[in-house]
C-alpha cells in the first residue's frame, strides 16, 4: 500500500526514531502515531485508534533521554530526531526487520 503524503502534517524531511530497537524513518512534525502510519501502512489505518486522545489504544511507552519511562498516547505525542519507543500497545501493529 502506498500511503497517501495528504494525511500528513506539512514535513520537510524523514527523522530517525527508534522503535523496539529498530531505527525507522519517519516524517518530521507529525504525532508519533501518524509518522508510524508512514512506515506501517495498513495497519496503522486500518487500526482502532480515534486520533483525538480518547481511545487510549494508541498509548507507546517511551524513554526520554533523561528520566523515567513514561507512556503517551501516540496520537498526541509529536515525534523528534532520536525518540525512543520501548513499547507499544497491542493495537499497534507494524512489521519491524
Amino acid at each position: 500500500m502506498k500511503v497517501d503524503l495528504d494525511l500528513f502534517e506539512p514535513f520537510d524531511g524523514l527523522i530517525e526514531i527508534e522503535v523496539l530497537g529498530h531505527t525507522l524513518q519517519v516524517p518530521d512534525n507529525n504525532c508519533l502515531l501518524r509518522s508510524l502510519q508512514y512506515v506501517a501502512g495498513e495497519s496503522i489505518a486500518y487500526g482502532r485508534f480515534c486520533w483525538n486522545d480518547e481511545c487510549g489504544n494508541c498509548e507507546v511507552t517511551h524513554q526520554p533521554a533523561s528520566g523515567a519511562p513514561e507512556v503517551v498516547r501516540a496520537c498526541q505525542a509529536r515525534v523528534y530526531p532520536g525518540m525512543k519507543i520501548i513499547a507499544l500497545g497491542e493495537e499497534i501493529q507494524i512489521e519491524l526487520d
